[in-house]
């Protein structure tokens, strides 16, 4: 892999368990989160506008963006609430998991092929979420989750 899109990677990875911390850890974590967003477009805005100079956007793709803002602004406002009712580890781990549901939808609503190759990593990231909720690294710890499935709640 190259140097800068490792490096991407690794700086971008970071500043979402960040922003994550930072959330869990405000007081206010709908308003945290809406300045968050808030300051974010307001730096990229301008830098759109420039790249984006002379470029004919359709239509279409300005209102799917808009969708897809809103979208986003309706995740952020349930994280908010999530964090404010869970642990970070938790919250965190399930959000970071979200990825995964993309090609199965595409793969059931849009009628989409997964490849084996995004089968193993769609299997490789659960098996991510699932191992980095550990408490240790043992059978006893691994089985426990899928044994608390058995059991009757008190």
């Amino acid at each position: 892999m190259e140097l800068l899109a490792l490096s991407l990677a690794s700086f971008s990875g970071i500043g979402h368990a960040i922003w994550n911390f930072l959330t869990k850890r405000s007081v206010d974590k709908e308003v945290f989160l809406w300045w968050m967003l808030f300051l974010r477009t307001v730096f990229l805005l301008p830098l759109f506008a420039i790249w984006a100079r002379g470029i004919s956007i359709p239509f279409v793709s300005l209102l799917c963006a808009t969708g897809s803002a809103v979208f986003y602004g309706i995740c952020m406002a349930l994280m908010g609430k999530a964090y404010e009712k869970g642990d970070l580890s938790l919250v965190y781990l399930l959000s970071r998991s979200n990825p995964v549901y993309i090609p199965i939808w595409a793969a059931l609503f849009l009628g989409e092929r997964l490849s084996p190759l995004g089968l193993v990593g769609i299997a490789v990231t659960c098996l991510g979420v699932y191992t980095v909720g550990l408490e240790a690294i043992s059978l006893k710890a691994i089985l426990s989750p899928i044994r608390s499935l058995n059991s009757r709640p008190s």
